[in-house]
């Protein structure tokens, strides 16, 4: 990759990496790999949630809910006010979303789950596309006060309903 772009590694000035939430061995072999490149290559290394980096893409100043899919037709959603955490994350089903939802009607959602997720327009909701490009987002937010040298796993599991 780096060939392709003509750079070295002494170009890497910073990496940026999403601390969950995800599959557990994706979140662990990513934070792994950052940890070792920082060790090896002593570069900046920052990490945010995916839902940290979603919530940016609300309109400025207005409290959003992000969305990402978990999977088994599960999603985990983290509400924000003023870009900042208004909630921890949870995980819940697509019929759980309307009734036990967000406390806010603007919704940042994956592009995954986005069409899914239309049909709450009807209950009040705004819905934001977020798109599949997590990664581009996270790269975004680096500097936003999300971003983080703490690169704890955020691993967040689903309450008995």
């Amino acid at each position: 990759m780096l060939a392709v772009q003509a750079l070295t590694k002494a170009d890497i000035r910073t990496i940026v990496v999403s601390t969950g939430p995800g599959s557990y061995t994706g979140i662990r072999v990513g934070l792994a790999t950052v940890l070792g490149l920082r060790a090896a290559l002593g570069t900046n290394c920052f990490g945010l949630t995916s839902l940290e980096a979603l919530s940016l893409l609300g309109p400025r100043g207005e409290p959003v809910t992000a969305i990402v899919p978990m999977g088994r037709n599960l999603l985990c959603m983290q509400s924000f006010g003023f870009q900042r955490a208004e909630s921890g994350p949870r995980i819940l089903s697509e019929s759980e979303l309307i009734d036990s939802g967000p406390s806010t009607n603007i919704l940042v959602a994956h592009g995954d789950i986005f069409p899914r997720l239309s049909n709450l327009a009807d209950h009040g909701f705004r819905l934001v596309n977020a798109g599949t490009n997590i990664a581009s987002y996270l790269c975004s937010a680096s500097d936003s006060e999300f971003a983080t040298t703490d690169l704890s796993p955020l691993f967040v599991e689903r309450n008995s309903v």
